[in-house]
C-alpha cells in the first residue's frame, strides 16, 4: 500500500516526534519553550489536517503517523 507523501515543518516534526516518544503536551511545550496551547494548536490545526483526520485526537495523530512510517529520524533541533 502506498502512503501519501506528507511534508512537515520543522516544528511539526518536533511535536510529532515528541508525541510518538510519549511526551505530554505540557512536556513538549517545556522542551520547545512554547505554550501548551501552541502545541495543542499544532496538533489540532496542522498535524490533524495534514494526516486528514476527522477529529483532533493526539492518539489518532500518533497512530496515523506511525502507520505512515514516521518518525523518519530524530529532528536535528532535538539532538
Amino acid at each position: 500500500v502506498d502512503t501519501p507523501q506528507i511534508k512537515l515543518s520543522k516544528r511539526e516534526e518536533e511535536v510529532l516526534f515528541l508525541l510518538i516518544c510519549g511526551s505530554t503536551q505540557e512536556q513538549i511545550a517545556s522542551i520547545l519553550e512554547v505554550k501548551r496551547e501552541t502545541v495543542a494548536s499544532i496538533i489540532r490545526n496542522q498535524l490533524r489536517v495534514k494526516f486528514a483526520l476527522p477529529v483532533s485526537s493526539t492518539k489518532l495523530v500518533i497512530e496515523t503517523a506511525l502507520s505512515y512510517g514516521f518518525p523518519f529520524s530524530i529532528p536535528e533541533s532535538l539532538w
